[in-house]
């Protein structure tokens, strides 16, 4: 497929590695998007946007 703009293959930022059910058990256990983020070193808005846009979505393609 040929694409235009330059666009490259492994191109652009790097996703976070999530281990997302640790996030959901420290979730589950009612540990903060703050404390959840400093367990992985992470920033907090990663956190917020995998429960309010990736967990979703996930939930949804499993049948949930």
């Amino acid at each position: 497929m040929k694409t235009h703009g330059g666009q490259r293959t492994g191109s652009g930022r790097k996703r976070t590695l999530l281990n997302t059910r640790r996030m959901w058990v420290l979730r589950e256990q009612g540990k903060s998007y703050r404390q959840i983020a400093e367990a992985f070193d992470i920033p907090t808005h990663i956190v917020s946007y995998y429960f309010r846009f990736i967990a979703p979505k996930e939930n949804n393609d499993k049948g949930q």
